[in-house]
């Protein structure tokens, strides 16, 4: 689809004919779309995927110049396969609906400059997925976000995962989770909530789940939030209290300690520094 000059396209979308200044919104009906959408600068296209039957397989370009506005709602499927070139969109919504879903499978970045309302963006994974080289498709960056906006970062256990494995589902959610970037946050603004999420079998439900946060000195880059501080009030580092157990289970199983008081980190680990009452570590 070419969009030439001043062009403004609606397909499934629309306004109220009798005032022309009723907001543009989605319409109900099924609506199916395959292939690049090219739009020169002074271009509009409102696009509408209202309901499971609705589905666009294509993007735009990652410099597109003219105004794309997504309405993605009610289980409605974006595929945004595109050849590598990425896609851009201007504003993206789930409306007065709930999330449709957003399947990222191109190499390029996805950029979407204004989001409102709640997605799940899907990220198909090669190896257990603990890695960011496991996570092919591009980065996808949301520049701003209205207030009370959600997305669920989703990855499917395709048998890699061992869900029972805690150190490897949370490496695995955190890969998923840097591959999204909140760039309003690095000026401190907190509208987007986020979660990542391993879904398990053909039903998709979560197998795992972890809430995302936004590190605003890296561009808003999402990491999963560490857990709350440690219900002990005394270090657990060495076996000399009442949480030997602990250090035997953990600590040991992980190759970290020798049971002597030596630690040796091989790998990225996450130390807790605060307890509940104390220091964690002395």
């Amino acid at each position: 689809m070419h969009l030439i000059g001043e062009s403004k396209v609606y397909i499934n979308a629309g306004g109220d004919e009798t005032d022309p200044d009723a907001p543009v919104i989605p319409r109900d009906k099924a609506t199916e779309l395959e292939g690049a959408v090219h739009i020169e600068e002074k271009g509009t296209l409102y696009l509408g995927l209202n309901g499971a039957a609705s589905s666009w397989k294509g993007g735009t370009e990652e410099n597109a110049k003219g105004k794309v506005n997504l309405f993605l709602l009610n289980g409605a499927t974006w595929d945004t396969s595109n050849g590598g070139r990425g896609s851009k969109i201007t504003n993206l919504s789930s409306h007065t609906g709930t999330e449709g879903h957003i399947r990222q499978n191109d190499a390029g970045k996805l950029h979407i400059e204004n989001y409102a309302g709640r997605q799940k963006l899907f990220y198909t994974h090669t190896g257990d997925g603990t890695s960011s080289g496991d996570y092919a498709a591009g980065d996808t960056h949301i520049e701003r976000a209205a207030a009370g906006s959600k997305i669920t970062m989703v990855t499917e256990n395709t048998g890699n995962i061992d869900t029972q494995n805690e150190e490897q589902v949370q490496k695995a959610l955190n890969a998923l989770a840097g591959k999204l970037y909140y760039e309003e946050a690095a000026g401190g603004i907190k509208n987007l909530k986020g979660e990542a999420m391993i879904a398990e079998g053909l039903t998709g439900s979560s197998a795992a789940m972890g809430e995302i946060v936004f590190n605003p000195a890296d561009r808003g880059q999402g990491n999963i939030k560490s857990r709350g501080p440690l219900a002990f009030d005394r270090q657990i580092a060495d076996n000399d209290w009442q949480t030997g157990n602990l250090v035997e289970e953990d600590w040991g199983k992980t190759e970290y300690s020798d049971g002597k008081s030596h630690y040796t980190f091989k790998q990225d680990v996450a130390l807790q520094t605060e307890a509940a009452t104390g220091n964690a570590f002395e």
